[in-house]
């Protein structure tokens, strides 16, 4: 008697090709090696000769077509639940001074002030956002920027927010930058 190794579950036999379960001959498995085996019992059963087995590649694909249905579901990129703009404010929210742009998934935005007085140094800043998920009834963004006095080092940082979509997120960064999201205000219809 000698060892087969059987294919599909990985297990090792001596009983021949076929794997007993609970007494009857369910299954058939191809082993490694070529040499012909009678099974256990000796007997030939008519359901295995014209049976049709799954084979390696077969299985694979079937698994292969499951998982990416599976992580095709997953995959599908995450909407934002409301709209709105991200706004820089410049020295404190609401200042009226700053800019502007509509919110989108992936965005960014430069922005800056020139006070024109040498007593306050002068900066620019670079924002970038993204949308990451939602949580409940809010939106959350990574909000990253860059913030640079003039003639000092950068400043790198990033936060999350998360926007209701019916009040502002706001992110303070220092005493000359705020950075929010606002909702979008409603139209009005004459």
């Amino acid at each position: 008697m000698h060892r087969r190794i059987l294919h599909r579950l990985n297990v090792s036999s001596t009983e021949g090709r076929t794997m007993p379960c609970n007494g009857a001959r369910l299954a058939r498995f191809s082993a490694i090696d070529t040499q012909p085996s009678v099974p256990a019992d000796g007997r030939r059963y008519a359901f295995e000769r014209n049976s049709t087995m799954v084979t390696k590649p077969t299985l694979l694909l079937m698994l292969a077509v499951v998982v990416a249905n599976l992580s095709g579901c997953a995959s599908k990129p995450p909407v934002p639940l409301h709209s709105g703009s991200i706004v820089s404010h410049v020295d404190s929210y609401a200042s009226g001074t700053g800019s502007s742009q509509h919110l989108r998934n992936l965005g960014s935005m430069v922005t800056g002030f020139d006070y024109g007085d040498s007593s306050r140094t002068d900066w620019t800043a670079t924002i970038k956002w993204g949308f990451l998920r939602c949580e409940g009834n809010s939106d959350v963004y990574q909000v990253k920027w860059e913030y640079k006095p003039k003639g000092g080092s950068p400043i790198r940082k990033a936060e999350e927010l998360s926007f209701n979509g019916a009040s502002p997120a706001k992110l303070v960064v220092n005493e000359q930058l705020v950075i929010s999201i606002e909702p979008s205000q409603p139209t009005n219809k004459a």
